[in-house]
């Protein structure tokens, strides 16, 4: 027999047999990772633009508004929070949140924040639900701002 390279059939029946068998454990595990990486990012920008918003607002000793738009240049109170939020200070815009897409929703009671040059806001404390398509549970995010206008986030499931 001549001496040959290369892999014979059999070989690469089982290489593909592998793989196959490789991707259908990957691939939901992948979509799933996929999912919470957006929730993250979405609770992220939020988290930063509440962050800032406050920070302003004590720097610059003015109030500070926060509030969702479509046009990302002026206030809209009945978008969604997930279509775009803007940091205004006046008629000055800070920091644009773009919309998050189809997949995440950020969902609220509140329409519009106000931070008061104290850093407090002016009104009830808001809280801010990170969810997708799974709902609430251990995969969504909650955001909640306390009394001295400071935010954190959690697991949807724990609440605020």
């Amino acid at each position: 027999m001549p001496n040959t390279r290369g892999f014979t059939l059999i070989e690469l029946m089982i290489a593909i047999a592998i793989m196959a068998i490789m991707a259908t454990v990957a691939i939901p595990a992948y979509q799933t990772m996929v999912q919470n990486n957006r929730i993250v990012t979405t609770t992220n920008g939020l988290l930063g633009a509440l962050q800032l918003a406050r920070s302003e607002a004590v720097k610059q000793r003015r109030t500070i508004t926060i509030c969702p738009s479509s046009d990302m240049a002026t206030c809209d109170a009945g978008e969604p929070w997930h279509g775009g939020l803007i940091v205004l200070e006046g008629a000055n815009l800070l920091r644009v949140v773009p919309a998050t897409g189809t997949e995440v929703e950020i969902l609220s009671a509140s329409t519009q924040l106000d931070y008061l040059p104290t850093g407090r806001l002016n009104g009830p404390d808001p809280a801010f639900s990170i969810e997708d398509s799974r709902g609430v549970g251990t995969t969504s995010r909650v955001v909640c701002i306390n009394l001295l206008g400071q935010v954190n986030s959690a697991r949807g499931d724990e609440g605020c």
